[in-house]
């Protein structure tokens, strides 16, 4: 089983990567929660309501802006990306694997 959780958590961080970098488009977002709710029929451990959440194209374009900006420095154009996604709603965490979106609770 620790085999299938490793496979699991793989496929969750490469669609996270995929994700916040604007690269997986809606239908492979589907197709990895169909994937995930039935290996989750065997292991239950997701949670029973929701789906996986797709930002919208803007948005992930606005992640993809700035972590271009902040690979070439310009933080000035970083930070007002920063601010223009907290207005809308969203959060960046800047990780080692690069940029990851949330929703502001």
């Amino acid at each position: 089983i620790s085999a299938a959780l490793a496979a699991v958590f793989r496929l969750v961080r490469q669609a996270n990567y995929l994700m916040t970098h604007g690269l997986l488009h809606q239908d492979d977002a589907g197709a990895i929660e169909v994937a995930l709710r039935s290996t989750d029929a065997v292991l239950g451990i997701l949670p029973a309501a929701g789906g996986l959440e797709v930002f919208p194209a803007e948005v992930q374009d606005l992640v993809r802006q700035r972590d271009e900006a902040r690979r070439n420095k310009d933080f000035t154009r970083a930070d007002a990306i920063r601010r223009d996604l907290a207005a809308r709603g969203y959060r960046v965490e800047d990780r080692s694997g690069g940029p990851r979106i949330m929703r502001r609770s």
